[in-house]
């Protein structure tokens, strides 16, 4: 009669965000940099943009000293188990991987606008991982790391 599938399934745990150490040297340069970004916006008048550096300051600080979490993936033949959220694959657009030296990061383009997820399998999982993402999504070769996430890393936020 009609073929039986096998269940393809794939259970992860995966980092929220690569996280970068820092040292004393990069506090350093952060501040001196937001520092001569200060001195320019206060010699110029311009209060408001005084006003985005001092918040910029603080939301880079604040982002520095966050450590990443582990989340719970599971990709099956059904959809996408993201923590606590189910993404069936009609949710998303397509799939891309960016690298960073030995590291992976899969890339989901979500519907509508909304922003992309991604996570980061170990090693030994990134095969099946693209296997199955392969069986039910487009895979984008064009795309690479977006643009806020080269931005995160250049700072090493």
């Amino acid at each position: 009669m009609g073929k039986h599938s096998v269940n393809n399934t794939v259970k992860i745990n995966s980092k929220d965000f690569v996280h970068h150490s820092k040292n004393l040297f990069w506090y350093v340069g952060i501040s001196m940099l937001m520092l001569g970004l200060l001195i320019i916006t206060i010699s110029l008048k311009d209060y408001l943009l005084t006003a985005v550096v001092v918040v910029a300051t603080m939301a880079i600080f604040r982002l520095a000293n966050l450590k990443p979490g582990n989340k719970k993936i599971e990709l099956s033949d059904r959809g996408i188990q993201w923590g606590k959220n189910f993404f069936a694959y009609h949710d998303f657009r397509a799939f891309w991987i960016g690298t960073h030296g030995q590291e992976y990061t899969i890339y989901l383009e979500r519907l509508n606008f909304k922003p992309a997820i991604n996570f980061i399998p170990a090693d030994k999982e990134v095969e099946s991982v693209l296997n199955i993402l392969a069986c039910h999504l487009p895979f984008h070769a064009h795309k690479n790391t977006p643009i806020p996430d080269r931005f995160s890393r250049m700072l090493r936020l």
